[in-house]
């Protein structure tokens, strides 16, 4: 794609691939209905007209079924990887093309980013610290690496914390835009855990010790003086 495009092209390529990000699983009830509504005609040659499930199940036995379940999951799973593998092109190709494109962003209409739920991290023994800190984060990474005002605000959900990421912007589709434009790495995400005192490993339980003092980061956030060489 060329660099000097329009944003209002480049805009509508990001929908596409939007669109082809989102593509849904093959409904495959009808090919399943076919394959067994061809047995049981084998079965019952005489028999006129399109097959029911009730029909069929008076006509297939276990013996019948086997095979067919076998035929029906190699070409369930043969379909569902090619949407899958579609899928996952589009969204290399969003993260690719998000970059190009410039944010409306809005000074008094407000879309929700993300939510974040203190349940989730209720084995930390403070979930809604956590629920809020991740929300805090958040618009930390997007106002230093986007440019674009956001806050957090608590959200009424029957007494359980609930925060939620608002970003200024004029649509729901900027948003979108936002979710693939480069943010933080993961250094910058362990300071800015480590400055409100909350361990990123339980964010992310899989994440390997010592990764701190090899970036050069304490445990307040802050950067390490650098070793001299010897």
């Amino acid at each position: 794609m060329s660099q000097d495009k329009p944003q209002h092209v480049l805009r509508d390529e990001f929908q596409v691939l939007l669109d082809q990000s989102r593509e849904p699983n093959v409904d495959l009830k009808e090919t399943w209905l076919a394959m067994c509504a061809e047995v049981a005609q084998k079965k019952r040659p005489r028999h006129r007209g399109p097959w029911t499930w009730a029909q069929i199940d008076r006509v297939l036995t276990k013996e019948d079924s086997e095979p067919l379940r076998a035929a029906f999951g190699e070409i369930q799973d043969r379909l569902f990887k090619e949407v899958d593998t579609r899928r996952q092109a589009a969204k290399k190709a969003l993260y690719e093309l998000a970059p190009r494109l410039v944010v409306q962003r809005a000074a008094f209409v407000a879309f929700p980013y993300s939510t974040h739920h203190g349940s989730t991290y209720r084995s930390s023994g403070d979930g809604e610290g956590y629920a809020r800190g991740y929300a805090e984060i958040e618009v930390e990474e997007i106002q230093a690496t986007r440019n674009v005002r956001a806050g957090v605000e608590r959200v009424d959900d029957g007494g359980r914390d609930v925060y939620r990421v608002m970003v200024l912007v004029s649509s729901e589709f900027d948003v979108e835009i936002l979710h693939y434009q480069p943010g933080w790495g993961m250094r910058d995400f362990f300071k800015a855990c480590w400055r409100r005192a909350l361990n990123p490993r339980v964010y992310f339980p899989g994440l390997a010790h010592g990764l701190e003092e090899k970036w050069g980061i304490d445990y307040q956030g802050n950067d390490l003086p650098r070793k001299e060489a010897p």
